[in-house]
């Protein structure tokens, strides 16, 4: 009789034994993950700061810049709609960059156009230059890649409030940019202070090195066989066959 209770109850305290410790390492997996996340959200945080920081010292200097380079109005204007034209065809480009190659790459990128622009800006010497340095900063749209390592890391019903969390570095870097360029463009002039935000915005490279992992997209479901669903006139505008310089990527 006891040996016939002991087999009925043994298999059960086992089973609760298994499910209670699949639920701790459950609970553990997921604390851990938090944290992880919370450090690569305040990584990327202070990434969008510093680099829109630095984007705005330069747009608040380039009059200025202009103007000791004996550049026009009419020339400055038309540069800046010759990138504004440009940008039209890179910014679906740096979008296909960033989904074959991830976030953490894209972000990288927009730090290094934020300081070789810079310290381009910072050597130039006439019009030509100035172009240049312009062209260099259409790479350094740190939201694309803020935005997709958002997507990657946030579950769907929390995606909307996070992505508009981005912003908030981005305001304050619209807000203490211009502030700290005039500050510093008194000590170190115009040139000078592009120098120094030039190696300001280098540290970001440390920063998304260190704290932004390789892959951060989480594996999706396949397709299932048989969806046929088509793509609308718009979405198929940046496909194959529509546009040959996005082939090449």
């Amino acid at each position: 009789m006891f040996n016939a209770i002991k087999r009925l109850t043994k298999p059960r305290s086992c089973n609760l034994a298994q499910l209670i410790l699949a639920q701790i390492s459950t609970m553990a997996e997921d604390t851990k993950a938090k944290k992880t996340n919370r450090g690569i959200f305040a990584a990327l945080y202070s990434t969008v700061f510093i680099l829109q920081c630095c984007f705005f010292v330069f747009a608040s200097l380039s009059p200025y810049i202009f103007k000791e380079l004996d550049i026009d109005t009419v020339t400055m204007s038309s540069m800046n709609s010759a990138v504004a034209f440009v940008q039209v065809f890179t910014s679906p480009l740096l979008g296909r960059l960033g989904d074959r190659y991830g976030a953490r790459n894209l972000l990288m990128l927009s730090v290094v156009s934020s300081v070789v622009g810079q310290l381009s800006a910072s050597l130039a010497s006439g019009a030509g230059m100035m172009l240049v340095s312009k062209l260099l900063f259409i790479g350094q749209d740190v939201r694309l890649g803020a935005q997709m390592l958002t997507s990657d890391l946030v579950e769907p019903e929390k995606r909307g409030p996070a992505m508009g969390r981005i912003m908030l570095p981005f305001s304050l870097g619209l807000l203490v940019g211009p502030l700290l360029g005039g500050q510093i463009s008194k000590m170190a002039g115009n040139q000078g202070t592009l120098v120094v935000m030039a190696t300001l915005a280098s540290t970001c490279l440390w920063i998304v090195w260190y704290s932004v992992p390789t892959v951060t997209r989480k594996e999706t479901e396949k397709k299932k066989e048989g969806d046929t669903s088509k793509k609308t006139p718009l979405q198929s505008l940046f496909t194959k066959g529509k546009i040959p310089l996005l082939l090449t990527i």
